[in-house]
């Protein structure tokens, strides 16, 4: 396929992009569109000709010009780089440089497309400005904005006014405010001497402070733990899940947890049993680590509402913390001796549960130490 083939491939558009090959396998682009046309020659990028829309051509070639690969074109606008004229040192070198005799590589054509769309676009917006100003000189002619001017310097006086007067009680309101200050001072001085006076009273007057004391921090506490606690939640949640779209779990004042993207919109999903384990074990470690208690977590049937992905991240968030004791409370298909091994470094004690028909619907269990994992299948 020639070259010029290729170009009318990969990059012509229909009636306003085409690709030519003149005598000598020498290639021109064509460029037709309702405001102009053009021509370019792919050797050296050369301008050969421009026609606006209506009008005689202000670009074109010598009547003299000729058309072979390596050789400068006569007429035209042409691309003299990195020299103008003759080189100043060498005379060998090719005047007005080698840019214009090499062939220039189009590597893309929509940028046209692009161009025409942004230009309509442009002029859609003077043409929506003229009729702007269009509409704002008849304003101005029949008197309407004259108007306009008149009211907004009455509202400008009466706002100045307003502004004055409430700088004036401003002043005022501070003024009483060092008065009430200077009153409570005096109050709390004599208040003082008189509890003094009464130890009993003081005795009580002190204990109902500590009281409004505590009745007004235990609002500020709250939405501090409650912030804690979504931060701690959000880490092991994080570390359990495989939910990469996750952000962070905000709990409001009333308790309510809600999952957050990263975009920090609500994340609505169904959750099954497994992800409902999940999220309970993230907001017991977040409990867990904001109150301070080393309290052991104990948790039935740990694995078998979990997927094999939840079952390595929650195995290993349990034996992560050497310190942290978790009792599991596994059936006999639970855990195989695979899952026993990438956890057994961290395991104190096994045992298993056997249960015992004693008769009349009675029976007993028994725990046998380290002999649960003597039994489950290989």
């Amino acid at each position: 396929m020639s070259q010029v083939a290729e170009l009318n491939r990969r990059l012509a558009i229909a009636d306003i992009l085409a690709f030519e090959e003149l005598p000598g396998a020498f290639a021109v682009a064509h460029i037709t569109t309702r405001y102009a046309t053009a021509s370019i020659a792919l050797q050296g990028a050369h301008v050969m000709s421009y026609q606006p829309a209506g009008h005689a051509p202000l670009i074109w070639l010598s009547k003299l010009a000729k058309f072979a690969l390596g050789k400068s074109i006569r007429g035209g606008v042409p691309v003299c780089w990195p020299w103008f004229g003759a080189h100043p040192s060498n005379a060998q070198f090719p005047g007005h440089g080698f840019a214009r005799t090499v062939p220039w590589q189009l590597v893309g054509a929509q940028d046209i497309l692009g161009l025409m769309t942004k230009r309509d676009e442009l002029q859609r917006k003077i043409r929506d400005l003229k009729n702007r100003y269009a509409r704002i000189e008849g304003v101005d002619r029949d008197g309407t904005l004259a108007k306009l001017n008149a009211q907004l310097v009455t509202v400008s006086n009466t706002l100045d006014q307003k502004m004055k007067e409430s700088g004036d009680a401003e002043r005022q309101l501070t003024a009483l405010s060092a008065n009430i200050n200077q009153e409570r001072a005096v109050y709390q001085r004599e208040h003082e001497k008189f509890l003094n006076a009464n130890p009993v009273k003081s005795v009580v007057a002190k204990a109902q402070r500590v009281v409004n004391l505590i009745h007004d921090l235990i609002p500020q506490l709250y939405s501090l733990k409650i912030k804690h606690l979504g931060e701690a939640m959000t880490e092991v949640y994080k570390r359990l899940a495989h939910k990469k779209h996750v952000d962070k779990i905000d709990i409001d004042e009333n308790g309510t947890a809600r999952v957050l993207s990263h975009e920090g919109d609500e994340i609505v999903f169904d959750k099954s049993a497994g992800e409902n384990q999940v999220f309970a074990t993230a907001l017991l470690a977040g409990l867990a680590k904001i109150s301070g208690l080393e309290a052991p977590l104990i948790v039935d049937t740990p694995l078998g509402r979990l997927d094999s992905s939840h079952r390595n991240n929650i195995l290993k968030y349990w034996v992560s913390d050497k310190n942290r004791q978790v009792i599991l409370l596994s059936q006999d298909k639970e855990i195989d001796r695979a899952t026993y091994g990438s956890m057994q470094g961290a395991v104190a004690k096994t045992y298993l549960l056997q249960h015992q028909e004693i008769g009349n619907g009675v029976g007993k269990t028994t725990a046998v130490e380290n002999a649960y994992f003597q039994e489950i299948p290989a």
